[in-house]
């Protein structure tokens, strides 16, 4: 479950940084059934419908057309995880920020990084912010 929580958060980091930075997400973190927020809502209703984690308990839905509004509880279960891992998120942006800030710069210079240039970011802010804590970064991997 806690891999689960992890994936939720990651997922939905990029619309929080924009929330953090720019002070509102935008439109494409939730367009189309591709977007960052289509693939965290999925995530969500397969941990109450699929996976066994939900309020409902030990169940396995397949996934059927209208069941967020059709299955008592399941939107606000779904919406109260989506909430969750956006606050766990939020915090551990605001806590590494700078280092938020310094790939925001870079990507607005480049238009892409790697894997490999934002993982040389976070341990450059590492070392200058000792305070800051990557396992839940890692975590997610």
């Amino acid at each position: 479950m806690a891999g689960l929580e992890a994936a939720l958060a990651s997922t939905l980091a990029g619309r929080i940084a924009e929330e953090i930075e720019l002070g509102a997400g935008s439109a494409g973190a939730g367009l189309g059934p591709a977007s960052d927020l289509a693939i965290a809502t999925h995530i969500a209703r397969n941990i109450e419908l699929s996976y066994g984690f939900g309020h409902l308990g030990n169940i396995h839905l397949e996934a059927a057309s209208g069941e967020m509004i059709m299955i008592a509880g399941l939107l606000p279960a779904v919406a109260e995880r989506l909430r969750r891992a956006g606050e766990r998120a939020r915090a551990i942006l605001t806590e590494r920020r700078p280092a938020l800030q310094a790939i925001a710069h870079l990507l607005e210079r480049k238009g892409y990084l790697s894997r490999v240039e934002i993982e040389r970011v976070l341990a450059t802010n590492a070392e200058q912010n000792p305070c800051g804590s990557v396992s839940d970064v890692e975590e997610v991997q």
